[in-house]
């Protein structure tokens, strides 16, 4: 089973990344979540009184807010002093975040409400580059290393059976032209 293959080598490098101490500092995915938020400040429609289109999309707009408010900045913290800074996720508690992320892009493509979806696959983009580029400790480069071959490898693997699956169903081709 190929699910059970990669869910086997994802959490045995998260275990021997918690056990080397490696840490994710999440930096390009808060500072994401907060241009995010300010964007859907500036560009969150006015609703008038009995409009549903627009209030569908402002609804969609407040409830990926509400998300990335309970979700995503929770993990900025702010020392003694009052500066500010981020909390160190662990892999695992990071690939979550990236996994709670697709969840609800899912949720809006289901809905067919393209902005939220534009948005998350920003924060999602930035969530995977904080765990290959933002690593810290002292295993984080053979550990980064080692989740990059994975992500390539189940990449590849999914591009494979979907191509395969394509092809079944399908079949082959036989181009006619023109003659």
């Amino acid at each position: 089973n190929i699910d059970a293959q990669f869910h086997r080598e994802y959490t045995d490098v998260f275990k021997r990344a918690d056990t080397l101490g490696v840490t994710i500092d999440p930096i390009n995915t808060i500072a994401k979540a907060d241009d995010i938020l300010a964007r859907i400040t500036r560009e969150t429609p006015q609703v008038p009184a009995g409009s549903t289109v627009k209030a569908s999309a402002a609804g969609s707009l407040e409830d990926l807010k509400k998300f990335i408010q309970k979700t995503i900045l929770p993990m900025r913290k702010v020392s003694e002093t009052g500066t500010e800074t981020f909390g160190k996720q662990s892999m695992h508690s990071m690939d979550g975040i990236v996994s709670a992320i697709d969840e609800k892009i899912a949720s809006y493509i289901e809905k067919d409400q393209l902005l939220p979806v534009k948005y998350l696959e920003e924060l999602r983009n930035m969530g995977l580059e904080d765990l290959r580029m933002n690593a810290r400790g002292d295993a984080a480069k053979a550990i980064t290393a080692e989740f990059k071959a994975i992500d390539e490898r189940f990449s590849q693997t999914m591009t494979d059976v979907l191509q395969t699956s394509a092809a079944k169903r399908f079949g082959t081709v036989k181009p006619r032209g023109v003659k």
